[in-house]
């Protein structure tokens, strides 16, 4: 018994030795370098700089007693610098994707105008002897309310983006026939009529962003904003026009907008975590 004992006592210290062994010959390792996530979860508000092209296409008609009318395609361009405010939450959903909504508001000064003779299929605004018409537009502001689904590599976002767009529009619709009046009448004028309307349509667009400080980002985006056809209709008044009914101008006309810009926000809350 005595020596079964010794030789369980002798096994247990030969394996202990062994173990400290093994124990000592291991190299130390260190713990992995703490690495910084940056996190895009949380409310922001900023404000843009940048500029806008306008372009407005489609038809005008006059249109006289007896059923006489003068279709004629219309098209015109104009650009404007822009500036505004933006305001928005991101959530990051997982670990490189980030959904958002993002609402803003664009000042602006883009004017389209387009002129046309009125019996016949004359550009320009001259009076040949039967008097021009005139459609002019101004955009006053632009607005939109985006979602947002973006895609990050640490630092930086790129992002898809698209919703409801709404702009304030002014159009007015000019006569100007002093020299022999307009088109079968005699009766020489000159008179306008206007309207403004606030508009509904829908916006989409892409951008990339930049966390370059813990609570700051910076952007550049492109979109595009469609606020849908806009027509109307200025009658002449009723001396102008022959016996048999009313004459004036109507016309049908699509908005639509290239907008790029950049953008400085501010991000509330803590922007980074701290991970192994």
């Amino acid at each position: 018994m005595r020596k079964v004992l010794l030789t369980i006592i002798a096994s247990v210290l030969a394996a202990g030795s062994a173990s400290a062994a093994d124990i000592a010959a291991r190299p130390y390792t260190k713990a992995p370098p703490m690495v910084q996530v940056y996190d895009w979860t949380g409310f922001y508000i900023g404000g843009d700089v940048g500029g806008v092209s306008q372009r407005d296409s489609g038809t005008s008609n006059f249109f006289q007693s007896a059923g006489l009318t003068n279709p004629l395609a219309m098209s015109s361009s104009s650009s404007s610098f822009i500036g505004g405010g933006h305001i928005g939450y991101n959530w990051q959903f997982a670990p490189t994707w980030v959904l958002g909504i993002e609402a803003d508001a664009q000042w602006l000064n883009a004017k389209n105008s387009f002129c046309r003779g009125l019996d016949s299929n004359l550009l320009g605004c001259a009076d040949t002897g039967r008097g021009f018409g005139t459609i002019e537009s101004e955009t006053k502001w632009l607005a939109t309310v985006r979602g947002r689904l973006g895609y990050t590599f640490d630092r930086f976002m790129v992002y898809g983006t698209g919703g409801v767009a709404f702009g304030e529009v002014d159009t007015n619709v000019g006569f100007n026939c002093l020299v022999a009046g307009c088109a079968a009448s005699a009766n020489v004028i000159a008179t306008s009529g206007s309207a403004n309307d606030t508009r509904t349509g829908w916006v989409a667009g892409a951008g990339i962003e930049w966390m370059f400080a813990n609570n700051w980002m910076v952007r550049a985006e492109y979109l595009h904003v469609d606020l849908g056809t806009a027509t109307g209709t200025v009658f002449l008044p009723a001396f102008n026009c022959s016996p048999g009914g009313p004459c004036g101008m109507s016309y049908s006309r699509d908005l639509t907008y290239e907008m790029g810009r950049v953008g400085l926000s501010y991000k509330f809350g803590g922007p980074v975590l701290a991970k192994y």
